[in-house]
């Protein structure tokens, strides 16, 4: 999620707060669960082994959201960006 209503700005420097929110978790059951139906639906739909789903949380009180596929898959880009252990 990319919390737009909650950005803030000092010192010229922008700070748009973002954070992970997983189906079934604490936070998304303390953000009194999804947005909407629509946000609902793409979360079940989407494959988490192939997309990645960014939620924006507009100023204006609606919800925008983009289903993003690439190579490489998500676990294989969170993998590459792991700091390798020396041997």
């Amino acid at each position: 999620m990319i919390d737009l209503r909650n950005a803030e700005k000092s010192s010229g420097n922008l700070h748009v707060p973002t954070f992970y929110v997983s189906d079934g978790s604490e936070r998304l059951s303390a953000r009194g669960g999804w947005p909407n139906a629509e946000i609902e639906n793409v979360i079940k739909e989407y494959d988490p082994k192939l997309d990645v789903v960014f939620l924006f949380l507009r100023l204006d009180g609606d919800v925008f959201h983009y289903n993003a596929s690439d190579e490489p898959a998500p676990p294989e880009a969170g993998e590459q960006s792991r700091p390798r252990k020396k041997k």
